[in-house]
């Protein structure tokens, strides 16, 4: 049996944070609550924002792998991941932050609600086969790794912006180390 447990670099504090990696960081208070309905652009249809955060995980200090996190406007939580190599060329994870912008609801539906890691979204129905894809192998997995995603998205004190903005960490300020549980 795993456990999951997130290592900062020394004196990481939301306000060193902010110094060490040039990134702006919203203290404003934060909330799971969907945002205010938007007005609808044709139809029923709102558009919500995805902002992206890049290079803010990586899965160990030895990986060569990079984690970035979007967030969504709709449910203000880490709805997308993307994971690649940054020295690889480029692949879909990789070029993620640059196509995914928004997300649309129409008739309380949500586009994008089967790939979705928002687990918290009333909207959300993601389909465990997508993840599995991934590596993600139970329901219980995925539920973890929602709420990973979801303490990093809270001690960084990353929000959705309104244009939904690429923000960039020169340096991944969160490390995830694997731990086997003493028996």
């Amino acid at each position: 049996m795993h456990r999951c447990r997130l290592l900062q670099r020394e004196h990481s504090t939301p306000t060193n944070l902010r110094l060490m990696c040039n990134a702006r960081h919203s203290t404003a208070n934060q909330s799971t609550q969907p945002v205010q309905r938007r007005a609808p652009v044709i139809g029923d249809l709102c558009m919500y924002t995805v902002t992206w955060f890049c290079g803010v995980v990586k899965p160990s200090k030895r990986s060569r792998y990079i984690v970035d996190l979007g967030l969504c406007e709709y449910s203000n939580s880490v709805a997308f991941l993307a994971v690649y190599k940054p020295q690889s060329p480029a692949t879909m994870d990789a070029i993620k932050p640059l196509f995914i912008k928004d997300v649309t609801v129409e008739n309380n539906r949500c586009d994008d609600a089967q790939w979705c890691l928002a687990l918290n979204c009333r909207l959300n129905k993601a389909e465990l086969n997508y993840f599995r894809k991934k590596g993600i192998r139970t329901r219980a997995a995925l539920v973890k790794l929602h709420e990973v995603f979801e303490k990093i998205k809270r001690d960084l004190k990353l929000q959705t912006g309104e244009s939904g903005i690429l923000q960039i960490f020169k340096k991944p300020p969160v490390y995830l180390s694997v731990k086997k549980r003493q028996k």
